[in-house]
């Protein structure tokens, strides 16, 4: 049996706020903005100005958020980003997107600005692009009972020798209720290495876990609050 990679940093999105295990915790109140954050919010995480960030669907707000608080540039060199693949889960998808594009065709008029965000993929593409990740990509439909199956993947795409490095996360923001579910609103974004890496884990591999990345979400949280302590 193949060893399990290394998670060696998360980030997390979700009611709350946001946190990291590069020290990253605040909540939304502290941040004067409604989750998941509007266009400044991204300058405040990062320290960067991104003027694209404020046109983003919050699904992808939520991930590309997550993946600044995981702290993935400052945890992987440039040269190393270019072979990094990128697996995320959701259960929603973009279906929500997908409701408010139709309503616009109701209407007679096409939101041409949303479009994009009508598959699934595009809040992939927006995390990748800001990191530089050019390995492996992929999207995956999940069914209840199916979470983490994104970790599951990574860690075939690890022993087949595919990669060294990966993200890996599941992003689910729906603002409405659906089949008298709770509105959705969490991104978890996780950075893996290969076993034979030196760099030091964050948190073990939730095996036993019914939910993997609600217990990678919880690490984050404790180990954010101790970092920025």
């Amino acid at each position: 049996m193949s060893p399990l990679p290394k998670i060696i940093a998360i980030g997390c999105v979700d009611a709350d706020g946001i946190a990291g295990t590069q020290g990253v915790h605040a909540s939304w109140e502290e941040l004067g903005v409604k989750a998941p954050g509007n266009g400044r919010t991204y300058r405040e995480l990062s320290g960067k100005s991104d003027d694209t960030f404020r046109r983003l669907n919050g699904t992808t707000r939520a991930l590309v958020l997550a993946g600044e608080a995981c702290g993935i540039r400052t945890r992987l060199a440039p040269e190393v980003c270019s072979e990094t693949a990128l697996v995320v889960e959701t259960a929603h998808g973009c279906l929500e997107v997908d409701l408010k594009f139709a309503r616009t065709l109701d209407q007679g008029i096409a939101h041409a600005a949303i479009f994009p965000y009508t598959l699934q993929s595009t809040c992939l593409g927006d995390l990748a692009l800001r990191h530089g990740l050019r390995g492996p990509t992929l999207s995956l439909s999940i069914e209840p009972g199916g979470e983490g199956e994104a970790l599951r993947e990574a860690e075939r795409l690890f022993a087949a020798g595919d990669v060294r490095y990966a993200v890996v996360g599941c992003v689910d923001v729906f603002e409405e209720t659906l089949h008298g579910s709770l509105p959705a609103m969490r991104a978890v974004v996780c950075l893996l290495a290969a076993e034979d890496e030196p760099l030091d884990p964050v948190a073990e591999w939730p095996i036993a876990a019914e939910e993997p990345f609600k217990a990678l979400s919880k690490a984050c949280r404790s180990l954010s609050q101790s970092e920025k302590g």
